[in-house]
């Protein structure tokens, strides 16, 4: 409901309708409170692999099919969530009020932010190789944890390891004691305190 209303938000500051998809998306989104951890993975993913969907596309398109749909809706909400944080809610304001004017948008987009798109562009992917690399990807997929409880199973197996073989070796000790041979005279003679005390015979 929150991400329809949205909608409805942004087209009446904008009732020419010269809006980008993916700032009618990003901002719906980011209204809405939505985000998904997979989303982000996804993101991280294609950044990392340079599959990004080009801005160009995401001004026209959404892609309708698994699994660009989710990329260009994360996308979408990451590049407002960019505009956002480096300048601020204001300036997003201030380009949807221009937009009341029937003006191109990519005009009213470098009055605001001083910055044509393809820059901004580049800057937003700059943030999110930085944000998003393999480092992340590493630490968040299941492939790491699996390592990682690899490895500790194999710690673990080494400890009880060195447990059982120390234990053995002690076992082993005390069985050679045990099976010592006891000469017959210091058996006999001896007392009941092991003393070695020499009887007298008959």
């Amino acid at each position: 409901m929150k991400h329809e209303l949205s909608h409805i938000y942004i087209r009446e500051k904008s009732p020419y309708g010269d809006i980008p998809r993916w700032l009618d998306e990003g901002i719906a989104q980011y209204l809405a409170g939505e985000l998904r951890f997979e989303l982000i993975w996804d993101l991280a993913w294609a950044s990392a692999n340079n599959n990004l969907i080009p801005l160009d596309y995401l001004s026209f398109y959404i892609p309708e099919s698994y699994p660009f749909q989710g990329l260009g809706y994360i996308q979408s909400l990451s590049l407002i969530n960019y505009l956002i944080n480096q300048y601020g809610k204001d300036n997003l304001i201030k380009l949807l009020d221009s937009l009341k004017e029937e003006i191109d948008f990519e005009d009213a987009f470098e009055d605001v932010y001083k910055l044509d798109l393809k820059e901004f562009e580049r800057n937003w992917k700059d943030k999110i190789k930085v944000k998003y690399g393999w480092v992340f990807i590493l630490f968040s997929s299941d492939i790491f944890w699996f390592l990682v409880a690899v490895l500790f199973l194999i710690a673990v197996a080494k400890a009880m390891y060195k447990i059982i073989k120390s234990k053995r070796k002690k076992e082993e000790n005390e069985s050679e004691y045990s099976d010592e041979e006891i000469p017959f005279e210091e058996w006999y003679f001896s007392d009941d305190d092991g003393n070695n005390n020499k009887k007298n015979s008959f």
